[in-house]
């Protein structure tokens, strides 16, 4: 069956396959059964007592399986998952799996000393099953163990599972289910190679149905009146979605958008919704208010900034000036605004206080005949009459303008409401190389297309300038200065060194790990001394720093392994076996026990790193 010389033979080449998977098969039986082992070999009553562990803070017990399996030391996981290439979350489940099936399903337990069963399968099985009681998990697997090896992961199994479960927990699920309607979520799943996601709404059926036809009604208006969209509105591409040959109805990409819409926007959706239902709302509207602000104008007392100046009534009071008073020459028709200005009419020169109560009958005497008098009251009350039907005349030309410039002001403040403002705002860490700035991306650098997005994994850029490219605002955060970072003299991370490390490298420093997460710890790679026990001043700095889980930074602190970080990107670990290992941005990187591994540590010991030299300068002065 040798490939390079061409002599190829199915059946041979189908016995290996077989022999293969049994190979993995009987391998991942032995795991499981090693796991047990290393369990048993790091009890919790190796560790220090409750009191004891008040005193001396330590490692704890951790109930690693379900109920009836027992307590194991927490950085047991840790120790396991070095030597075979896990990670403490991945030795941890493997542990766990082992225990539930040995101390919880005996039967199963007889198929993986004989090899029977897939590791996959009975991985499915126990943590399906960790949350019941033994005396559950144990009836679930009288009912199943004869079918496991007969059997591969998929809709089968589960199913079976369920049915199992649903029987042996029906009080638990019942009460489950009536607590369910308070159980409501929305979460998002991982994104694809596309960049494409799932958003899960997990809700009642009647809160479900109501917001997909909401949803659906919202996607209905957007595709017809596609071409007199708003800005805002992130069609990306639905519009040129229509007509699919999958036999979909044309609308799921408008669905998406109006779901997108009501979610981020609710506001210009709101707007959109009006204008296709009642298309003269915004007039109307602002026909409400301009009645509205006509009808406070008018009350008494009111005050109006459009209202032009009303010319003064003469009064009984000032009948004493005839003078001014004139009819003759208070005549409407040579009445010229120009000349009757009202710095003449001045109510200060016409102050009530001149008229003293002594003089009241004096006033009440007219300087000509009655027959004169009579006559001018006449004609004045006329010519008064007539400036008065002037005036209202002019006041209607006046309201009528500033009807229609409300109108106007209002109907143009209500459509341009920016309703771009109300969108949620979102971080998105974004990492290019410098090809990717320089020019076009040609075919000959692939990578140069390419761009890593914290939380996302690797994107193209041009999916990245599709989602900024629609109904979305852009601001950029200053570039970070690697350089500028300078240590600092106490146990506590700036957020400046944090965002420093993180963004330079986000991947945990731990052997195997797969962590990518912003929130990880900052491990102290030599452990931070206190300035008052002579700790050296710098001592948190990216030379001393490194990302890990609180579980790894945990294990490193109370598990039996040593570490050193000959440069910021880089840490070799040395477990208490003698397995040195390297973690640097390209992965974790097994040196085994042997020579080149020992000559590597004993040369990293003998170079002693900045850090420690202020160390031991520190303690040296202190002694």
């Amino acid at each position: 069956m040798d490939s390079a010389s061409g002599e190829l033979d199915e059946r041979s080449v189908l016995a290996a396959a077989r022999a293969s998977m049994l190979a993995e098969k009987r391998a991942g039986c032995d795991l499981l059964i090693a796991a047990a082992q290393w369990a048993d070999l790091h009890p919790s009553d190796s560790l220090l007592s409750p009191a004891e562990r008040l005193d001396v803070y330590g490692e704890d017990a951790v109930l690693f399986g379900g109920a009836g399996t027992p307590d194991v030391a927490e950085t047991a996981a840790g120790a396991l998952g070095c030597e075979i290439g896990m990670s403490p979350d991945q030795g941890r489940n493997l542990i766990a799996d082992a225990l539930d099936a040995r101390d919880r399903m005996p039967q199963l337990w007889t198929q993986i000393r004989f090899g029977r069963v897939r590791r996959d399968t009975v991985h499915r099985v126990t943590f399906r099953t960790r949350h019941l009681s033994k005396p559950q998990a144990g009836d679930i697997e009288r009912h199943l163990s004869g079918s496991l090896p007969r059997l591969t992961l998929g809709q089968r199994l589960d199913n079976l599972l369920d049915a199992q479960i649903k029987r042996v927990d029906q009080e638990r699920l019942e009460q489950e289910a009536a607590a369910a309607v308070r159980d409501r979520y929305v979460r998002k799943g991982r994104p694809d190679a596309n960049g494409m996601t799932y958003l899960y709404f997990h809700t009642t059926e009647a809160d479900a149905r109501a917001s997909w036809t909401a949803i659906t009604t919202l996607a209905k208006i957007l595709k017809a009146r596609k071409d007199q969209l708003p800005p805002g509105v992130p069609v990306r591409g639905a519009d040129a979605a229509e007509g699919r040959a999958d036999g979909r109805d044309g609308l799921d990409e408008w669905r998406a958008v109006a779901a997108q819409l009501l979610q981020t926007n609710p506001g210009l959706a709101v707007r959109i919704q009006l204008e296709a239902h009642q298309p003269g709302l915004f007039d109307q509207a602002a026909d409400t208010l301009t009645h509205l602000q006509d009808h406070d104008d008018h009350r008494p007392g009111s005050q109006d900034r459009w209202q032009p100046a009303q010319p003064e009534v003469p009064t009984a009071d000032d009948q004493h000036e005839p003078a001014t008073n004139n009819p003759a020459t208070n005549n409407p028709a040579t009445n010229n605004p120009a000349t009757n200005n009202p710095a003449t009419n001045n109510p200060a020169t016409n102050n009530s206080a001149t008229n003293k109560p002594g003089d009241e009958a004096a006033d009440a005497v007219p300087h000509g005949s009655a027959t004169d008098a009579s006559a001018a009251s006449t004609d004045g009350a006329d010519a008064v009459a007539d400036g008065v039907g002037a005036d209202r005349a002019q006041d209607a030309a006046s309201e009528a303008v500033r009807e229609v410039v409300i109108a106007e002001l209002v109907t143009g403040l209500i459509r341009q409401l920016d309703f771009t403002k109300l969108q949620p705002s979102a971080i998105l860490h974004l990492h290019i190389s410098d090809a990717s700035l320089d020019g076009p991306f040609g075919p000959a650098d692939p990578q140069a297309r390419l761009a890593r997005v914290e939380g996302l994994g690797p994107l193209y850029l041009d999916t990245v300038r599709h989602w900024l490219g629609q109904a979305c605002t852009v601001k950029l955060q200053p570039v970070i200065d690697t350089g500028s970072i300078t240590a600092v003299d106490r146990y506590e991370i700036p957020a400046a060194m944090r965002e420093t490390l993180l963004t330079l490298s986000p991947a945990s420093r731990f052997p195997w790990s797969n962590s990518l997460n912003r929130r990880n710890d900052l491990d102290h790679t030599i452990p931070y001394l206190p300035a008052d026990r002579g700790g050296p001043p710098g001592q948190t700095s990216p030379d001393n720093l490194a990302p890990l889980t609180r579980r790894e930074h945990r294990h490193k602190t109370f598990g039996h392994i040593n570490v050193r970080q000959p440069d910021p990107d880089t840490r070799v670990w040395k477990t208490s076996y003698g397995r040195v290992l390297i973690v640097n941005p390209g992965g974790t990187y097994d040196l085994g026990t042997g020579n080149l591994a020992r000559t590597l540590w004993d040369a990293l010991n003998r170079t002693e790193s900045v850090m420690e030299n202020r160390i031991r300068r520190a303690l040296d002065l202190i002694a």
